[in-house]
Parts: C-alpha cells; sequence; structure tokens
C-alpha cells in the first residue's frame, strides 16, 4: 500500500475532527489547507476507495433535542428481502439511518437501523413493526452510543470479535532501562538500554503507521523511564511533526525546567507520575532509590509549570493499602488533574512480591471506597481503576441501589469503557517492538519490526481470542458482567498460566 501524503495525512486530521453542516462543507476545510474544494473532494475519494477512510456522516445530537431513548435495532433479514427492509425502516420519522452488513458465524444480524424515542417503548414499536414487515427471523435493540460503531462487534454481543479499527491507547516502552529500580516493575529494568531496542529509524515508521490510523489513538510514550533515551526529543517531534495525541508516562526525576518546557512545546498535554507512598520513606523503599520521592515531586512542580497536566499513578499493594486515603490527598495537594489506581500484577520484578497483592475481599473494600471518592471528587479530578475490571461490576450494583443510570452525564467515560482492554481499545509495544494485549501480559501477537503495528491490532489471531469473550473459563465465563468487567487476563495468566482463566482476585459469585 502507497505511503500517504503530508496533504492527506492533513486532510484525514482535519475530517477526523468534524465536519461543518453547512452548503459546501468541504470548501472551508480545503481553504485551511491550501487546496481548491475539487482538490479535497477527489483526495477523499480516493482515500474511501483505498479503504484508507470509511464514511463521511452527520451525527445527530439527539439527546440535544429530547431523545433520551436511542437504541441501534439489528435484524437477521433474508438476503432476497433486505434492500426493501432498509427502505422501509429508512421511511420512519425516527430512524436516523440504516444500513447493511454481512452477517458472520456469530452475528446473524445483516440490517442496522438507528431508532429514536422519548421512551424505549418508542423505539420498541417502530422495531417490531420492521420485523413484521421485514419477515426478520430475530432482531434486538442495542440502547447504546455512538462509539459502538467505532468498536468491534465484542461491544454489541458476547462472542462476535470481527476486527477492530484501531485502539484508543497504545502504551509504548521506548526503553526498558530506568534510573530507579522499582520492586514491582513488570520490565525488570536497569540503568542498561538494550541493544534490541528499536532504532530512530524504526521509531519513526512506527509513529508513521500510528498517524494513518483512524480515530487517532492516544499514544502513551512509556519505559522504563523515557527520557533515557538520548534520541527521546528527536522521536517527540516526529511524532508532534505527524499530529499524533501523545502523553508521557515518566517518573519525574530527570526533568529540568528546560525539558518540561520542550515537552511542552512538543505538544505534551498531560504527563503521568507514580507516586505510592505518602511520604519520602513510604515511596522510596518502594521505589529503592533514596530520594525518589523529592525529585518526583520536584518534576511534577515542573511539569505543572510548562502548562502540561499530571495524573498521579498509584500502585495498590498490600504495602500501602491502608495508606490509599493519605496518598489521594498528596496527590490533591499536587494539583493532580487524574489519579489512577493500578492493582498489582505479579509479572517481571513483581513475581518476587507474590503474597503482596491484596485479597479478592480487600479488592471489594477498595473499589466500593473507590466508587464512594468517585462520587465526592470526581467532579474536579478524574478518578479512573486501572488493572481491576472487577470495579464496572461494582460500578453498576452501586449505581443501581443509588438509583442512578449508567451514563456519561453521571459517570463520565466509566459508562462508556469496560475492565479489561487488552487488546480491545488498548495494545502494549515493547521497546524491542514486540505488540503485547498490554505491558503485564507477555504473549506476543506480532513485532513491528515484522508487520505494521496497524495490522498485528486489526488482525492478530490472540487479539482476536481476546475479543472473543466466549472463550472465558471459570466464573468469569458464566458472569452476567462479563461484558463490562471482563476480568484481568495479565492475572489469569500469571496466576493460572492461562489468560483466559477465571480473574483470581474477584470474590463475585455469579448467579447460577
Amino acid at each position: 500500500m502507497r505511503e500517504l501524503t503530508e496533504i492527506e495525512k492533513k486532510l484525514i486530521n482535519k475530517v477526523a475532527g468534524g465536519i461543518e453542516i453547512t452548503g459546501r462543507p468541504f470548501e472551508k476545510i480545503a481553504s485551511e489547507l491550501g487546496m481548491s474544494e475539487s482538490e479535497a473532494v477527489r483526495a477523499l475519494r480516493t482515500l474511501a476507495e483505498e479503504k484508507r477512510i470509511r464514511r463521511a456522516a452527520a451525527i445527530l445530537g439527539q439527546r440535544q433535542i429530547g431523545y433520551s431513548a436511542n437504541a441501534m435495532c439489528v435484524f437477521n433479514v433474508d438476503a432476497d428481502k433486505i434492500d426493501a427492509a432498509g427502505e422501509y425502516a429508512a421511511s420512519f420519522a425516527e430512524v436516523s439511518h440504516c444500513y447493511k452488513r454481512a452477517k458472520s458465524e456469530k452475528w446473524p444480524y445483516n440490517l442496522y437501523a438507528m431508532v429514536h424515542g422519548h421512551e424505549k417503548s418508542e423505539c420498541e414499536a417502530v422495531a417490531q413493526k420492521i420485523a413484521a414487515s421485514s419477515g426478520a427471523s430475530s432482531y434486538k435493540l442495542l440502547y447504546s452510543i455512538r462509539e459502538l460503531k467505532k468498536e468491534n462487534m465484542i461491544y454489541f454481543s458476547g462472542t462476535a470479535c470481527a476486527p477492530a479499527v484501531s485502539p484508543r491507547l497504545i502504551a509504548w516502552e521506548m526503553s526498558a532501562a530506568c534510573n530507579l529500580k522499582c520492586v514491582h516493575c513488570r520490565a525488570c529494568s536497569t540503568m542498561e538500554r538494550s541493544e534490541s531496542e528499536l532504532s530512530t529509524a524504526e521509531c519513526f515508521e512506527f509513529l508513521k503507521d500510528i498517524a494513518s490510523m483512524p480515530g487517532k489513538p492516544v499514544l502513551i510514550m512509556s519505559g522504563g523511564e523515557p527520557l533515557i533515551r538520548p534520541d527521546f526529543f528527536e522521536i517527540l517531534e516526529y511524532a508532534a511533526a505527524l499530529g499524533i495525541n501523545k502523553v508521557l508516562a515518566t517518573n519525574a526525576t530527570m526533568i529540568t525546567e528546560k525539558i518540561a518546557a520542550r515537552l511542552a512545546a512538543c505538544g505534551v498535554s498531560a504527563a503521568s507520575v507514580s507516586i505510592d507512598g505518602p511520604n519520602a520513606a513510604e515511596h522510596d523503599k518502594f521505589r529503592r532509590v533514596e530520594g525518589a520521592f523529592a525529585m518526583s515531586l520536584k518534576g511534577i512542580e515542573l511539569l505543572k509549570a510548562a502548562g502540561i497536566k499530571i495524573q498521579i499513578n498509584i500502585s495498590v499493594t498490600r504495602h500501602n493499602y491502608d495508606k490509599i486515603d493519605a496518598i489521594f490527598r498528596l496527590a490533591e495537594t499536587l494539583g493532580a488533574s487524574s489519579i489512577h489506581i493500578f492493582m498489582l500484577v505479579p509479572t517481571g520484578r513483581a513475581e518476587n512480591m507474590k503474597g503482596e497483592e491484596i485479597s479478592a475481599v480487600e479488592y471489594e473494600r477498595l473499589l466500593n471506597w473507590f466508587y464512594d471518592k468517585k462520587r465526592e471528587i470526581g467532579g474536579r479530578i478524574n478518578l479512573k481503576a486501572t488493572c481491576a475490571p472487577h470495579y464496572y461490576r461494582i460500578m453498576r450494583e452501586r449505581a443501581r441501589a443509588d438509583g442512578l443510570e449508567i451514563t456519561e452525564r453521571n459517570f463520565g467515560m466509566d459508562a462508556k469503557t469496560r475492565g479489561c482492554l487488552a487488546g480491545c481499545g488498548f495494545a502494549f509495544v515493547s521497546a524491542c517492538g514486540i505488540v503485547q494485549g498490554c505491558g503485564y501480559m507477555p504473549i506476543a501477537a506480532g513485532n513491528i519490526r515484522e508487520k505494521k503495528f496497524s495490522e498485528i491490532y486489526t488482525h492478530s489471531d490472540f487479539f482476536m481470542k481476546l475479543r472473543d469473550l466466549s472463550l472465558l473459563k471459570g466464573k468469569c465465563g458464566k458472569c452476567a458482567y462479563k461484558k463490562v468487567c471482563g476480568g484481568c487476563r495479565a492475572r489469569a495468566l500469571a496466576s493460572n498460566g492461562d489468560c483466559f482463566a477465571e480473574e483470581p482476585y474477584c470474590g463475585y459469585e455469579p448467579e447460577k
């Protein structure tokens, strides 16, 4: 496949950012790019023919005009009746759009119609009429959000596993080397850089591939410690020129005023920094370098002064379980815009920490506390539980008890995402190019030295299996919450040697 021109990349980014609903929407976009309208339209047609882009269409803000019940209705219609059925479905004022797709072995539906109503009963009435007229052998109403179209079919069904187009997040281990010696490090990092790390040129090829992917995934530039790479800023500047959304994961001990300013100038909007104790003694013991706490706090202040938002990550283990509230207070004092708790996965150096994980009962207690904390401070600080997929079950249980709907207004991004994202919206790329479901799951889906990341993410057999919830075993396979939780696949692998085994630190028992 040919390489995209710079103007084509800019055009794709412009269109992906939204098209104004005007009489000549491409005229303005073309003028901003120094093109004629006909040149822009011709380029978009070429990109569509090459399957670089799928389609451009208006998105209805249905909730803004009073339609609170919105369902994607899917029908199983005979092939010789589907065109007539589609025309009939499109004739309803309540249907904003409809289209057909091929059936698959595990997903028997081929006609899709987006139906809007003030109440669910209105959507159901329209779906019944379409089904009766078309002779559909079966149909479903999926009360959803527009992201459903961007995801693979796993979002629609517990078993379907069509290819995913693009991840939302890519964590890139730019170097496995690090200046700290953390007890839980999944990479067993040392100060020495490996000779097998991707070269600068290989990094550029990887970035070009990411820039060509739809949906503009966010690139987490991580490590080890990414700033250890001598060509870090050369790579960062290249990513900035490609228009890649990027954030930094750093221990902040190497941040200087000059480095913070360069990061900001290259468009790094946020940086995550791990703080694992409420004071220097607790944190430095975990990081195994005296003075790490003070250096990280100084780096955080320099990043904030440069206009970069701070996310505080907390790795929860038995040693700091009873200090989480104090660490949260510290994070608030530091001016964090986000706080993420990470539940320990015993892999890498953390294999030596077996027994340091909190118990299933303590998980439940902590995640219920986290739910209350989100209700308390979530309006001013973004809170997220990572490697804790059972939170999405607990959130629904608590919301039901509180009489709250799972909506974006009530629960932010937590209403739109799911627990374990390995291979399903998230992917990890190691310092030597190995693509994994996440950094804690040492199973190779491919290597970007041999095949493009975009191809691996979309078509890897292993990732396709991770997206197939019917492969889950034990109580995870039986659980009614598996679509929103999924269990931690990395923890299952570390504990049982099987990434499809049940989550070992979940105390929930599914109904039989």
